[in-house]
């Protein structure tokens, strides 16, 4: 067993352990817990051979107001007192959200999350939201979860529940520490000699662990909501759009002069590998106007570095980054 203890801007520690078959050890801790509810995302039915669970399910529709509204009625029905949370991204922040913005005897929030993504790249950053009028993340409330379990073995047993999309994000980070990380991530994919993920998934937490706890935020965050709408975030694949912003990312340290254009390059045949449809995105992206500067992370020799980017600065980097784009991939 790994365990971190992640501090927050709120004076809040949360415990984070990371430990095989953990996600049943908790299962059975408190399926019949007096004041719990259990929440799963709907493709966990089978993988834990369970009956009488909310299940919800995962994509937009999670994120939903009506979601939301079922849940919150579900917790005051029960006088639930904690909560505790089996899925991924979408399913987390509806759990995160209803917790935090519903009023009731609140004692724990719980999550185990159950796919690559949010294993390596945890909710630690300080808000929950619902999607609302097509909108991606419309409604947002501040909170974190008190408990986190991070069961690798779920992965290596079930390779159904990783989109392998979902890998861009190890490959970025090894990219961000210029380590080995994004060539083992490569073995991954494939999925070669049955390879454990215990340590790849540790590797990874830990490389986020310290950029949350450095910035708050992952690269790349603070831009996408400068150069995608709302809208058109909610209409979008999350991951395809999260790749398309770390390629823009790199493609800024090298216009910094940070990196080589080879890496950005490489990063750009890594994606479609991955099968990214990057062509679609170009048709919906744009600066929004009147963007005041913002602070983002790029990358410098194997380390990230916060820089404020104007208005114009962006608008030129994206019109750059587009031509780089159409001549790479028309």
């Amino acid at each position: 067993m790994k365990n971190y203890l992640y501090s927050t801007s709120f004076e809040k520690e949360i415990n984070i352990f990371i430990e095989d078959n953990i996600s049943k050890k908790i299962l059975n801790k408190y399926q019949d817990y007096y004041s719990s509810l259990m929440v799963f995302e709907s493709n966990l039915r089978d993988v834990f051979k369970i009956k009488n669970q909310k299940f919800i399910r995962s994509g937009k529709d999670a994120k939903s107001l009506d979601k939301f509204l079922d849940l919150s009625d579900k917790i005051n029905k029960d006088n639930i007192s904690n909560l505790i949370c089996f899925g991924g991204n979408e399913v987390l922040s509806l759990a995160g959200y209803t917790y935090n913005s519903v009023g009731f005897n609140k004692n724990l929030l719980i999550f185990i999350p159950t796919n690559l993504k949010t294993m390596i790249v945890p909710p630690l950053k300080g808000s929950f939201n619902l999607n609302m009028n097509f909108q991606e993340d419309f409604l947002q409330v501040d909170g974190y979860p008190d408990f986190l379990y991070i069961d690798p073995l779920l992965i290596t047993e079930n390779p159904k529940l990783t989109d392998k999309k979902t890998f861009i994000y190890p490959f970025f980070l090894g990219y961000i520490n210029e380590s080995k990380y994004s060539d083992l991530t490569k073995n991954y994919v494939k999925r070669n000699n049955d390879l454990d993920f215990f340590d790849f998934i540790n590797n990874g937490l830990s490389f986020s662990i310290s950029l949350l706890s450095s910035y708050g935020y992952f690269p790349g965050d603070r831009i996408k909501s400068k150069i995608f709408r709302k809208n058109i975030l909610f209409k979008n694949d999350i991951v395809e759009i999260d790749g398309f912003i770390f390629l823009f990312i790199l493609f800024i340290s090298y216009l910094n002069g940070f990196i080589s254009i080879e890496k950005v390059e490489q990063f750009l045949s890594f994606l479609n590998y991955l099968g990214f449809n990057l062509t679609n995105l170009i048709k919906q992206v744009d600066v929004i106007n009147n963007t005041k500067s913002t602070k983002d992370i790029i990358i410098e020799k194997g380390k990230c570095k916060q820089i404020t980017i104007t208005y114009q600065e962006l608008k030129n980097h994206l019109e750059e980054f587009l031509i780089f784009l159409r001549g790479e991939l028309f």
